[in-house]
């Protein structure tokens, strides 16, 4: 008898016995055993405690396990152990949740729905002798010949059919800030009146104007820089507002297996 650790949905684990001979016990008339229980103990192992080699260890070992297995762990059977094994190592603290899926990838590869042949789990007699296995809807033996009378009609394997499993990200608009610098003009500014002409011609015909009145206080001007439109900030949009849609994974549509 050999051992796996279970693990929990929390992702604690268990220290598990090693591998054992154990002996049957015969039943008496009534058709019950008259040992009691193996005395095996699994001693638990709290999840901060377990770390990432055991669990990937673990996951590869029930792998294993279903593909050795018999008519109970194919196709979608065999796929659900596996899944709810990683699901609960992946809950651990200590997982590396990349190589759990690596492995439970790896185990889902193999599982199929064609049973396995043969007394799967059987105990081969150390001896010559009678020996009975009930692996494979039982069978006898003499001299460690051994014969099946389990089904020989094979299922078609199963072949995974992954769809894309997508979800919707936002994309809010985009803006930029353009900057527009102020904008100015010379000006002629007479000096005796202060008044404002925007040519040398206007500003002539004002001065000969004045001095012909016998004002001599306009007969000059000064050059003047004036703002004709202050600076100013535009917001521009360079792109609306979108929404992508990512492709997140893939699940299978026959089994729960997901990748």
């Amino acid at each position: 008898v050999s051992f796996i650790s279970p693990v929990d949905k929390d992702g604690s684990t268990y220290e598990v016995p090693k591998t054992a001979k154990v002996k049957s016990e015969a039943e008496d008339k009534d058709g019950k055993g008259e040992g009691d229980e193996l005395p095996f103990e699994f001693k638990p192992i709290a999840a901060d405690k377990a770390d990432a080699d055991a669990l990937n260890a673990i996951v590869k070992s029930v792998g294993d396990a279903v593909k050795k297995g018999d008519g109970t762990l194919t196709g979608a059977n065999g796929t659900k152990v596996i899944e709810l094994v990683k699901e609960n190592a992946k809950a651990n603290p200590n997982a590396d949740k990349d190589k759990v899926d690596e492995e439970s990838q790896k185990a889902e590869e193999g599982v199929t729905d064609e049973p396995s042949s043969g007394n799967a789990g059987a105990s081969k007699p150390e001896t010559g002798g009678n020996s009975s296995s009930s692996s494979n809807g039982g069978s006898t033996g003499n001299g460690g010949n051994s014969g099946s009378n389990g089904s020989s009609e094979s299922k078609p394997q199963h072949v995974h059919n992954w769809i894309a499993q997508t979800t919707t990200v936002h994309h809010d608009v985009v803006y930029k800030t353009v900057h527009h610098d102020a904008v100015y003009k010379t000006v002629c500014v007479c000096n005796g009146c202060g008044a404002q002409f925007d040519t040398d011609d206007s500003w002539g015909a004002h001065s000969e104007s004045q001095l012909m009145s016998g004002n001599y206080g306009c007969g000059s001007y000064s050059p003047n820089s004036i703002v004709v439109s202050p600076a100013w900030d535009e917001t521009v949009e360079v792109s609306p507002a979108w929404d992508e849609t990512v492709t997140t994974g893939y699940k299978c549509s026959g089994c729960p297996a997901t990748k």
